[in-house]
């Protein structure tokens, strides 16, 4: 065997060893854990009818208790405090949280550095593009 075909060989081993030592760190739990804040855009008619976009801030904060994740949902634009979700799960990098008592439910996935969660807030019948920030210090 060549010293190329040898040090070829090497990487390629350790990159097969390495591989899912790697992987398994992403989307870990711990990676969840924490206070996520983002906005929904929405497009509004003004007092004086003209159209606009507002801003409306989302507050998410997950946390583990015992074995299993639990969730508020803050909406600080609109005067509504935190929400309890009823379901929280946190699988595979994909985060889902359930608000029954806002009828809202958020779908999203994190971002390899974990800074972010990008995916979709249903409320009702709309699906609103939500990205969230780990918000700092968290």
């Amino acid at each position: 065997m060549t010293r190329k075909n040898l040090v070829l060989r090497r990487s390629f081993s350790a990159a097969l060893i390495l591989a899912p030592i790697l992987a398994a760190g992403c989307g870990s739990a711990r990676d969840v854990i924490g206070t996520w804040e983002g906005a929904v855009h929405l497009d509004v008619t003004l007092p004086d009818g003209r159209p606009a976009t507002r801003a409306f801030r989302r507050v998410i904060i997950v946390r583990r208790d015992g074995g299993q994740f639990k969730a508020t949902l803050a909406s600080p634009d609109e005067g509504l405090g935190e929400a309890q979700a009823n379901d929280v799960t946190f699988k595979d990098g994909a985060l889902n949280v359930v608000v029954p008592s806002r009828s809202e439910t958020y779908d999203g996935r994190i971002s390899p550095d974990g800074t972010e969660l990008r995916g979709t807030l249903k409320q009702l019948q709309s699906d609103m593009p939500l990205v969230l920030k780990r918000a700092s210090g968290s």
